[in-house]
């Protein structure tokens, strides 16, 4: 079993999202992110697993 901490990020492809998400996965944290261009959030998942183990899900977690 892993220490390692996971944490799940909306917002993953660009801004904010996109930089706590690159911080922590320099820090070895296992991540799910999330963004609603599925295109933006596979390059991120893409570049983001070169640090650590990464599970993306395109969609609006947003009410509407």
């Amino acid at each position: 079993m892993t220490n390692k901490k996971t944490a799940l990020i909306t917002g993953a492809s660009k801004g904010l999202g996109y930089a706590l998400a690159q911080s922590l996965a320099h820090r070895g944290w296992n991540l799910l992110i999330n963004a609603r261009n599925e295109k933006q959030l596979l390059s991120t998942k893409n570049h983001l697993e070169q640090f650590t183990e990464v599970f993306a899900i395109s969609g609006n977690v947003g009410h509407e």
